[in-house]
């Protein structure tokens, strides 16, 4: 299981620049001990790995909300995180294409990232190619990525919506790279916050701040006037 984090990564994620999204996902990975392996792991595994995190963070449900496309209504609804961690299996899916059977793997968070400045067509035939080991025709594009859902279903979670005022069905993506990303930099402007107020009062360094236990932190605030 991925370590809690503590002050040095909430101020590791505050200061990463700008980042696409499979950029923040290894980002997240490496900070939260993951390791550089977690370049490689199946993408449900590692999204696996970042729900168990938020479990113990935040607790198991996570609340959305969505517009409806067709009348603007907001909905309101909950990602219960461990219906979506009893997704996974171990079962080994085949792989068939129209030239027969082939070795295929799930993808990576490093075949994202490689193909993150392509043409979406061109990308789509390059994550085929990684998933099979070589070029997939394009008639065989769809049968991977229905091998793609079976095989690692975590990789890429919607749910079926519907909106009470109009009646108009979708589907929404779930991902919980964002979720924690946007989780943990809250959490850490909080703690900046925190060594700002504590450092105009005090006159202590970020270093000698951060070697304070929280719960005395939380004292010394106390006494701070606001």
């Amino acid at each position: 299981m991925p370590q809690m984090p503590d002050s040095a990564v909430l101020l590791q994620i505050a200061a990463a620049p700008q980042l696409r999204q499979p950029d923040r996902a290894l980002t997240l990975c490496r900070a939260l001990g993951l390791g550089e392996s977690a370049a490689d792991m199946p993408l449900g595994a590692r999204d696996a790995a970042l729900m168990r995190l938020r479990i113990a963070m935040s607790g198991p449900d996570v609340p959305c909300v969505d517009t409806c496309p067709s009348c603007r209504t907001e909905l309101e609804l909950v990602a219960p995180l461990p219906d979506l961690l009893a997704l996974q299996n171990g079962d080994v899916v085949p792989l068939v294409l129209s030239d027969g059977p082939c070795d295929a793997r799930p993808l990576s968070a490093r075949d994202l990232v490689a193909v993150a400045d392509l043409p979406r067509r061109e990308a789509r035939a390059q994550l085929a190619r990684a998933v099979a080991g070589r070029a997939v025709a394009a008639d065989d594009l769809t049968t991977v990525e229905d091998w793609l859902e079976a095989a690692d279903p975590l990789a890429h979670v919607t749910f079926d919506l519907a909106c009470s005022a109009c009646g108009t069905a979708w589907s929404r993506v779930f991902d919980i790279v964002p979720v924690l990303w946007e989780e943990l930099r809250a959490n850490a402007r909080g703690l900046i916050t925190e060594i700002h107020t504590l450092a105009s009062a005090y006159h202590w360094t970020e270093a000698e701040i951060l070697a304070v236990p929280p719960e005395r932190r939380a004292l010394y605030l106390s006494m701070v006037a606001p």
